[in-house]
């Protein structure tokens, strides 16, 4: 309940905003800052959320304050604006100390300067009916003396999710607001000290349950926190050598993984030119340490290493197997004539990280070397032709060329003469990138169309025999991340490309160090068919992009560059929408993630197949929490090709109003 009440807060700040139709030309950008605090202690608010929004237009900027109250709106344009305030438990105002939006004092914002000393005070809002709310104080166990800045929050018993949240002012006192009864484990944590659940307990299972009353307050849960004491770091060290012939592995990765704290914490280092490898900097704990490097099987050290206080702890040794690899050869012709094609060839394994590409010849013969054993799947694509997916899994078996895997692709339609052509270069060097993959694809009322190319040697391509309409453009290349031109991730923000057209230029990122991969699918959920030219993004925790990948035309994705840690993978599609898919790489590689996408319901944006207050609650937390706005085709219920907050105004006409409902392009 708190979340929701939360996000229907945000809805009215926007409604009140009374936003109308307009279109923002200014280039010129000015500020707004100021401080919030509560109205009743005079205590700074953190967290609150404060909203710009310029008059007689649909533009609007916001900022969150930090532990002492203050903010800064930045990248405004000149003009005059409207500003409100809002946080969980308070009541929503605007400047200055205003209720009503029409009553609002106006802001000047001029160009190059900072408009100063837009304050706020909010007042408290009793708890609703039927909730009620816990409050307490936290102090520093050491010294007794009170901690502001603190983040406290209470997880709901019966299901174990986050209920609500507060943060303590400069007294060290919280209070959680709209709570409903029920049970709950309360948190608190600050940098720099051991976070604790009530009272005074290290996990869950030894916590102390708070009773929430409903109409009530369920005061004293308070805390002492103990200053996190930061022993002396130890060290884990060795040496990573062959297994077959004892040389030193240069360049292996190696990885110390924390068994006591859930996985959640690891070091790495990587081998010098003699093998050897120091893993500094390390917790006293019990540590899981692997191996790996290119060629080689993957390698976990037999016994749990236990680091004490200041030791530096030497000996973990690895001997490295190398992996058994073999090849695949063929022809590409085209079919029909027999004649054989440049063609790129690239083949994945089903369920591994084996991955391996080649031009064919004059000949239009082809040969994958360096494919570790097992299954793969083998597709080729050259220009002017559709690209083609060998029919059956290819064997791969170590020391053997698996021969005779011929493909025979189909030309595209050669009455259809637009075409794109560009650039593939490294971001950071500017060099030319062959082999790369470009995808271009658009909905037609009739079909999704997906042509595929790849660059030649001096990082040019061309898609050729297109279309003359709209097309998203997507780039990738083994070893970098894939973008959408021009150089973003999501289809709102991508530019359409029209053919003809060229200097449809990419600069591609590398892959991060990381080690990881995450592979699979991506698969249309009405009939179950893999999809091509799916965007898939790997997203941080924080909100990040951490590796991105489009799929192949068997709907494969190859995500790599990924740590140990947890991801949600998105999709840019124009065949629809998938739910958020959570990955734990906390154990290594994921081989199997499969997204199956759904035909997108404009307006739906939680995918419960209707379009209610849920939805429009779910948009304001997109634009105006979590700064990620929902895929075009299921934001963009106006149809103007942007999600921004007239999306939001015509979701409340149409729930609220009868108003006309989201468009159907």
């Amino acid at each position: 309940m708190s979340r929701r009440i939360k996000l229907l807060t945000l809805t009215l700040v926007v409604l009140l905003l009374g936003l109308t139709p307009g279109f923002l030309w200014a280039q010129e950008l000015g500020s707004i800052s100021g401080t919030v605090t509560d109205d009743s202690t005079g205590l700074p608010l953190a967290n609150a959320v404060v909203v710009a929004h310029k008059m007689g237009s649909m533009f609007a900027n916001k900022a969150f304050t930090d532990p002492s109250g203050n903010y800064t709106i930045p990248e405004l344009p000149v003009g005059n604006y409207r500003v409100g305030a809002c946080r969980e438990g308070y009541q929503c105002e605007f400047y200055d100390n205003t209720q009503k939006p029409e009553s609002a004092t106006v802001v000047q914002v001029n160009a190059g300067q900072n408009t100063p000393h837009i304050n706020f005070a909010l007042t408290p809002k009793a708890a609703p009916p039927g909730l009620g709310s816990l409050s307490g104080n936290v102090i520093d166990d050491t010294t007794f003396a009170p901690l502001p800045g603190v983040y406290v929050t209470a997880i709901s018993a019966s299901n174990h999710m986050p209920a609500g949240h507060a943060v303590t002012g400069e007294n060290g006192n919280y209070k959680i607001m709209e709570l409903e009864e029920g049970d709950y484990y309360v948190f608190a944590c600050k940098e720099g000290y051991i976070c604790e659940f009530y009272d005074n307990a290290p996990n869950k299972e030894n916590a102390t349950l708070v009773h929430v009353t409903a109409g009530q307050d369920t005061p004293n849960i308070n805390f002492a926190l103990l200053p996190k004491l930061e022993p002396p770091f130890g060290s884990i060290s060795g040496t990573v050598t062959d297994f077959d012939t004892g040389e030193p592995i240069a360049c292996a990765i190696v990885v110390a993984i924390d068994v006591e704290h859930h996985l959640e914490y690891h070091s790495k280092a990587k081998t010098d030119s003699s093998g050897n490898y120091t893993i500094a900097n390390l917790f006293p704990g019990k540590y899981k340490v692997l191996a790996w490097a290119f060629g080689y099987e993957f390698a976990v050290y037999p016994e749990t290493v236990t680091v004490a206080p200041g030791e530096d702890v030497v000996g973990i040794n690895f001997q490295l197997k190398k992996k058994q690899t073999g090849a695949i050869a063929g022809n590409v012709t085209e079919k029909g004539s027999g004649t054989p094609l440049k063609a790129l060839v690239l083949a994945h394994q089903i369920e591994g990280r084996g991955f391996g590409q080649a031009l064919t010849d004059e000949t239009g013969h082809y040969l994958i070397e360096n494919l570790p054993e097992g299954k793969y799947k083998v597709i080729a694509f050259a220009k002017e032709h559709h690209p083609a997916v060998y029919p059956e899994p290819v064997p791969v078996i170590g020391g053997q060329i698996t021969d005779g895997i011929n493909l025979e692709l189909e030309l595209l339609p050669l009455e259809l003469t637009g075409v794109i052509s560009g650039t593939v270069t490294d971001e950071s060097t500017s060099v030319p990138l062959p082999q790369a993959l470009i995808v271009a694809f658009a909905k037609t009322e009739e079909h999704h169309l997906v042509r595929f190319t790849f660059s030649k040697e001096d990082g040019t391509y061309e898609l050729t025999h297109l279309p003359h309409i709209p097309f998203y453009v997507a780039c990738w290349a083994k070893g970098y991340m894939a973008e959408l031109y021009n150089n973003v991730h999501r289809l709102e923000d991508a530019t359409l490309v029209t053919p003809d057209a060229s200097g449809i230029d990419f600069a591609l990122t590398s892959k991060t160090e990381h080690p990881l991969v995450v592979s699979g699918a991506t698969i249309l959920a009405a009939n179950n068919s893999p999809l091509a030219g799916v965007l898939v993004n790997a997203f941080e925790r924080t909100g990040g992009i951490a590796s991105a990948a489009f799929s192949l035309p068997d709907g494969y994705f190859y995500l790599e560059g990924l740590s140990f840690e947890n991801y949600d993978l998105g999709v840019a599609s124009t065949h629809g929408n998938t739910g958020v898919y959570s990955v734990d790489l906390s154990y290594g590689d994921n081989y199997q993630a499969s997204l199956n996408l759904a035909a997108a319901l404009r307006g739906d944006l939680n995918g419960d197949s209707k379009v209610n207050l849920t939805d429009i609650m779910v948009m304001v937390n997109a634009l105006f929490r979590s700064m990620n706005p929902p895929p075009l085709q299921i934001g963009d219920v106006n149809c103007d090709t942007k999600v921004n907050l007239g999306d939001i105004i015509y979701l409340v006409n149409f729930v609220f109003k009868t108003g006309t409902p989201p468009c159907n392009p």
